[in-house]
This record gives structure tokens, sequence and C-alpha cells, in this order.
């Protein structure tokens, strides 16, 4: 397997390792900052406008947001939000 080192965890990097990682290729981060996103690995099932924000929903669980993002290339419409 090929190994893709990605040096810096800004949006460039975590982008290159997102589509590195995503085309099976073993990827490893390298970054000073320890900031980061807890990731689930599960689809979203569910998406709801609330009064304080967003519900979503993701396998068993729903998660509260203030702020939603879709970045799937679906239109949001097709979520009912």
């Amino acid at each position: 397997m090929t190994h893709v080192a990605v040096v810096g965890g800004g949006s460039v990097g975590l982008s290159a390792a997102l589509f590195t990682a995503k085309n099976g290729l073993e990827t490893t981060v390298f970054d000073t900052d320890d900031t980061g996103a807890e990731r689930h690995e599960t689809g979203v099932t569910g998406v709801e406008s609330t009064a304080d924000g967003f519900a979503v929903t993701a396998g068993e669980e729903t998660h509260a947001a203030d702020s939603l993002v879709f970045a799937t290339g679906a239109s949001p419409r097709n979520w009912g939000v």
C-alpha cells in the first residue's frame, strides 16, 4: 500500500488527507496544532431545524448543532432544511 505523509493540518492539508484516505491510501497528517474535530463514521439519516439550531441524526444518535454546513454535494432542500 502507498503511504502518504501530509505536512500541515490546515484546510489544504486536511483536504488532501481526506481525498488520499478516501482513495484507499494510508495517510498520516503531521501538524503541531492539536485542535481537531470529532469525527463519526456513520451516515446521516436526518437533519431537522430546531428552535436552537439543528438536530442531526446519525445512526442511533442525535446531535445538536448551532450551525450546519452541508458539504455532501447534495442540495439541502433534499433534506427538508
